[in-house]
């Protein structure tokens, strides 16, 4: 029984997709979780596909791997959140990053990320990281 949902960040499904060491300080957070990403994410991980050249299989591993999460398009609400947060006095945030916190607003979801630093300054943001430097 799904009893929470998440937004994951792009460095969390990169981590678990790559099998790296720290997708383990992640994986409680899958336990009983409908676990989304921003459409932002899955642009930023089949780009980082692209430019490092992957094989065709590769590829196709990494889209099937994404259909593992309910992917949430933009739309209204999170194109009105940005819009908002690229705004904020002070708030220095990359487009993609402020892409995936306006997600998280619009939808009211915990965005779990690694890069606790690059959201740690969003008002309202529900933050979960395990980042030993956030």
């Amino acid at each position: 029984m799904i009893t929470r949902k998440f937004l994951f960040d792009t460095n969390v499904i990169s981590y678990l997709f790559n099998g790296h060491s720290f997708a383990e300080l992640y994986e409680k957070y899958f336990f009983d979780t409908m676990a989304c990403i921003s459409f932002m994410s899955e642009a930023k991980l089949l780009r980082g596909a692209y430019k490092k050249n992957w094989g065709q299989k590769r590829l196709e591993n990494l889209r099937h791997f994404i259909k593992r999460y309910q992917v949430l398009p933009s739309n209204t609400k999170i194109i009105d959140a940005r819009a908002r947060l690229k705004n904020l006095p002070g708030q220095k945030i990359s487009d993609a990053d402020a892409w995936i916190a306006a997600t998280a607003l619009a939808y009211n979801l915990p965005l779990v990320s690694h890069n606790g630093d690059d959201f740690r300054l969003i008002p309202n943001l529900n933050l979960l990281t395990e980042s030993l430097q956030s």
